[in-house]
């Protein structure tokens, strides 16, 4: 899967989406996320133009690292969820 598209919304937060195509009419695999720029562990403050190459950049990265633990947590939590209890 490859990244086709990333914009930062409104300048409040970052949608992405993933597909296994770049074009989405002939895509089978793909997801997409939106997570607002507040619950994001960005470095340092904010510029006051959103639109800077180095803070899109910035955003993304961490949008994508709040999607990492958000999905490991999910999967620690259905892998706990799926134990056998004694």
């Amino acid at each position: 899967m490859d990244l086709v598209a990333t914009t930062l919304v409104s300048d409040n937060a970052v949608h992405a989406r993933y597909a296994d195509r770049p074009d989405m009419g002939t895509a089978t695999l793909w997801f997409e996320f939106h997570v607002p720029l507040a619950d994001l562990d960005l470095p340092g403050r904010w510029p006051s133009a959103p639109a800077e190459a180095r803070f899109i950049n910035q955003a993304k990265i961490a949008a994508l690292r709040h999607l990492y633990r958000t999905i490991g947590s999910e999967l620690a939590r259905l892998q706990d969820q799926t134990q056998p209890t004694a």
